[in-house]
């Protein structure tokens, strides 16, 4: 979109905020050459990405003023400052530091600014010199008013702003001084007021459910709707021929308009390509001739008295309290292919995510759980803390607290050979359950863009051996135990160099990268061995101290065609020191890894893969609904990995693996707001290898040469964001 237009002081030129040509959230600012019917960027991308506010020019084009929003602070919080552009030496000026100032607007005289800054919920106006300096606030607001785009008389004497006290604006004027405050009362929302000579203003209402461009004598108090268009007419801005420039909204987006007064009566032609539209009228009278219509009743004075300000009922100040919003139930229906012996209902695991949070983000919970007819369960609750925390909060730190639980179960149908007069075999189920408690600490560091999380996890991991029948003894009942108790503390820095586009989901561009050591002390019991003391069953455990680095890097670059990207993601995983039991391994296999293989498939104290993905647009604006669902985009993709793991009980599987696959990429919401994310894959194993499974008894496995399948609706693209890899094992 295109908006605060602005007039040169020579009034030939027009330079507006534009996020044209990008689907970045920011912003660039351009000047249009109403002779020429060109426009040119005039600030560097990387300066005015963040300009949110109108622009003004000092009287002799050498400075632009605006205001953005910048987090170079100690606490890397969002704050909106005043700055100036050298047009000649083309060097921006910081002019004030944590005033939360918007809308700047010099005076006619290039020797004050009037602006807007924010306090405790309450905006109100300031005025300063135009270098930054002598702040002083023109209004004393203290119960929750708002003020919007102030500007100045062409006499600078009085100020013209947009004001509200609750659901609507209206237009007010004060006197430079800071007295005589006035509002004019419309009937509905009127905005974004300009001072078209001192006694002329210009102004945005909704007068018949349409924002229009009026002119109002503030003398004779004669009023004049000037735009006519179906979009809506915003922002008015005007130079000292009369002609009027605003901003209005087509099928495209938010455009700007322009009405020149000194031209003939001609129907609306784009200027600047797809950025503005052209509108020549005659005098402003004529204002239905930019779009026919119904026209308004243009008595002088309709709908328009100028009243005292409304009062604002005082506010009594109180200790904030925690409050939060209703908790949201989202059901969820997965299907769980792990165990192979499933089938049926016995995939199918319905569920339940629960999520709540305080109303300024200080707290918030996320919760959910899942089961299915076998009664395998996955429960986790997560509660993050994002207020002060005593002691860090004094040595300058603001970290995010997280607590986690997690339980998660897992059945599995069990045969097992026993010499009992002569081999037999025997049937049972054996049910594994892994409980983990987890802390963490997260602090931004450096810039915005690093985080580093410290964390510690206690789980425990254990195995209930079901019942069996002894063809002696009878019935052997079941038998509990815990076969690994793990301690591990973490610290993992992280990178999000991603860019910020409307595509960052399913189509990334940019750097992204995670280191992480971990140290682990765990206790380890495989085969429940055992000892007795004071006649007690007492577990015998191996203890194990080790240490594990990871690294995952991915490169997203944009291609030269039009959202088109290759995307590169190294991912290395190693356990420090000698080998030590494949419990420990790292996988590779698997939707978050080398997809052509299971997840098992290809394990030990280390792995490495490397994944190339090349994706394309299918379908980048869909914009239709199928019930609660809203469909957006849909993107396709070809990927390539290559990978392996060490070390290997033999020779025969140690080889680099290779596997080729599709994905096909859907981005819908549901209920407009939760992001749905669905996608379908499949890849095939190019290699084929053997590896023995100690699963109680010994047995072959072999992968590749076969394709695999995955669909998931999710809500985002990437699992690994949601869930780490040991949680997977």
């Amino acid at each position: 979109g295109n908006f605060y237009p602005v007039f040169t002081p020579d009034g030939s030129k027009i330079a507006y905020v534009s996020n044209k040509g990008s689907d970045k959230w920011g912003s660039s600012v351009y000047l249009y050459d109403t002779r020429t019917k060109t426009s040119k960027l005039i600030l560097p991308e990387s300066l005015s990405r963040l300009i949110r506010s109108s622009l003004s020019f000092s009287p002799d084009s050498q400075y632009l003023y605006y205001a953005k929003i910048t987090r170079d602070n100690p606490h890397w919080s969002g704050y909106s400052d005043l700055y100036r552009f050298n047009l000649l030496r083309e060097k921006e000026e910081r002019l004030t530091f944590r005033l939360r100032a918007m809308n700047p607007k010099l005076s006619p005289d290039g020797k004050r600014i009037v602006f807007t800054t924010d306090k405790d919920g309450t905006l109100n106006l300031g005025v300063c010199g135009a270098d930054g300096k002598n702040i002083s606030r023109l209004t004393n607001f203290q119960n929750g008013e708002q003020v919007f785009t102030p500007v100045w008389s062409k006499d600078a004497r009085r100020i013209a702003f947009g004001y509200s006290t609750g659901q609507f604006q209206s237009v007010a004027l004060i006197d430079s001084s800071g007295k005589n405050f006035q509002v004019l009362t419309h009937a509905g929302d009127c905005r974004n007021p300009f001072f078209e000579s001192d006694s002329t203003l210009l102004y945005s209402w909704d007068r018949g459910g349409i924002f229009n461009v009026y002119r109002l004598n503030l003398r004779t108090k004669f009023e004049v709707q000037t735009t006519n268009v179906l979009g809506g007419a915003f922002l008015p801005a005007a130079n000292e021929k009369g002609d009027v420039a605003y901003v209005t909204y087509t099928s495209t987006g938010y455009k700007i308009a322009a009405l020149f007064k000194d031209s003939t009566s001609a129907p609306a032609a784009p200027i600047a390509g797809s950025d503005s539209m052209r509108i020549r009228l005659e005098p402003p009278s004529l204002f239905s001739g930019f779009i026919e219509g119904q026209k308004e009743d243009n008595s002088p004075g309709a709908g328009m008295k100028s009243s005292a300000p409304e009062q604002t009922p005082a506010l009594q100040a109180k200790q904030y309290r925690s409050v939060f919003s209703s908790l949201s139930f989202i059901p969820l229906l997965r299907i769980d292919t792990y165990n192979r012996n499933s089938s049926g209902l016995d995939v199918v695991k319905p569920g339940l995510y629960v999520t709540s949070s305080d109303v300024l983000d200080k707290m918030s919970l996320f919760g959910g759980g899942a089961i299915n007819r076998k009664l395998e369960r996955d429960i986790f609750f997560i509660l993050e803390y994002r207020d002060r925390l005593p002691i860090l909060y004094q040595l300058g730190l603001e970290p995010t607290a997280s607590l986690e639980l997690y339980n998660i179960t897992r059945k599995r149908d069990v045969s097992f050979d026993l010499y009992i007069d002569r081999m037999q075999t025997f049937f049972t189920d054996v049910t594994y359950n892994l409980s983990e408690f987890d802390f963490s600490l997260t602090q931004p560091i450096f810039s915005e863009e690093f985080t580093l999380k410290t964390s510690y996890a206690l789980s425990r991991y254990s195995q209930d051996f079901g019942s069996w029948v002894h063809p002696h003894f009878g019935v052997i009942p079941a038998t509990s135990s815990t076969y690994m108790i793990g301690n591990t503390f973490a610290a993992l820095l992280k990178y999000d160099g991603i860019v910020p586009t409307m595509d960052k989901d399913i189509n990334p561009i940019g750097r992204s990268f995670s280191f992480k050591y971990i140290f682990e002390t765990d206790k380890f019991n495989p085969t429940d061995s055992s000892s007795t003391k004071n006649g007690f069953r007492v577990p015998i455990y191996t203890k194990y101290n080790f240490s594990r680095l990871e690294l995952i890097w991915n490169e997203h670059l944009a291609l030269p065609f039009p959202k088109h990207t290759l995307s590169l993601t190294l991912n290395t995983s190693a356990i420090l020191g000698p080998t030590i039991d494949e419990f420990f391994d790292y996988y590779a296999g698997g939707f978050i890894g080398m997809r052509g293989y299971p997840f098992y498939a290809i394990g030990g104290n280390k792995a490495a893969f490397l994944n190339a993905t090349y994706r394309f647009p299918i379908a980048t604006e869909m914009n239709f609904r199928i019930l609660q669902i809203y469909f957006s985009k849909l993107y396709g993709s070809v990927f390539y990995d290559i990978g392996n793991a060490w070390p290997r009980e033999s020779a025969s599987d140690n080889f680099w693996k290779q596997d080729v696959g599709f994905e096909l990429r859907l981005e819908t919401f549901s209920f407009y707001s939760y992001p749905t994310r669905i996608f379908f894959s499949g890849a095939y194993g190019l290699d084929t290898f053997s590896r023995n499974v100690n699963d109680i008894n010994i047995h072959t496995v072999t992968y590749g040469r076969e394709w695999r399948f995955y669909l998931g609706v999710l809500f985002g693209f990437e699992l690994g964001d949601f869930m780490p890899r040991q949680m997977m094992r």
